[in-house]
């Protein structure tokens, strides 16, 4: 699956609710919130000692975005990205210090041809404070994951500092935004070229599918992009 008018070189593969794989053009490995218990999460990536990753971000520890990030480091020895609050616990439950970037909100670490930037998100976390991240990549193709959150008026923000070209936004309710909330956020503020929903259809209180943001998104110039998990889209 290929993203329209797009040349980056970045492949995008969507692990079911908030879980995210992005391949660098170098091919370095991306993990974004790998919750890999998730009940759409293909089956070769259930085992989380065989996922391989060069780093891992946290939006938050929230069972279900921390997920398996630890198990994953350990094994593969991964750098963990993540607000100081998170990262300090994560210290504390035995991944090594010196593996681990953790900064506050409106920072940006930069390695390996790669940069992660901590925005805003609001929700809640056992440590710390939520957050979205923006990966960027030698291409100059930056990627928005927004976490947990619900619409809020600094996404605006988040497009005049950072551009992201791809947004990955969560459109289940209850915990997040809802669809209409998202559609909005997306339209009015965040204003990226991509947009891949997420967090839907992995519980009952969430929404089952995307059809409802994906109409409320008609007509306007954004490209939804609604992959199975497991499928890779190559920007």
């Amino acid at each position: 699956m290929s993203a329209q008018q797009s040349k980056s070189g970045v492949q995008v593969t969507w692990l079911g609710h908030s879980a995210f794989k992005l391949v660098s053009p170098e091919g370095k490995v991306v993990l974004i919130d790998p919750f890999l218990a998730n009940p759409k999460c293909p089956a070769e990536y259930k085992d989380a000692s065989k996922v391989k990753a060069d780093f891992i971000c946290v939006t938050h520890d929230h069972v279900d975005h921390l997920g398996d990030a630890l198990a994953i480091a350990k094994n593969t020895g991964a750098r963990i990205v993540a607000v100081t609050d998170v990262g300090r616990s994560i210290i504390e439950q035995g991944i090594e210090g010196s593996k681990v970037s953790a900064f506050h909100v409106g920072g940006t670490v930069k390695v390996d041809n790669l940069s992660f930037s901590l925005v805003k998100a609001f929700h809640s976390s056992a440590h710390g404070v939520p957050v979205g991240v923006i990966v960027g990549f030698s291409s100059g193709f930056k990627v928005y994951h927004a976490g947990d959150t619900e619409i809020f008026g600094d996404m605006a923000f988040v497009r005049r500092l950072y551009q992201p070209d791809l947004a990955l936004v969560p459109i289940g309710g209850f915990y997040t935004m809802d669809a209409k909330a998202a559609s909005i956020a997306c339209r009015e503020l965040i204003q990226a070229q991509h947009v891949i929903p997420m967090h839907y259809g992995t519980m009952p209180v969430l929404a089952p599918d995307a059809d409802e943001f994906k109409q409320l998104m008609m007509g306007s110039n954004i490209q939804v992009i609604t992959p199975q998990p497991g499928d890779t889209v190559t920007f």
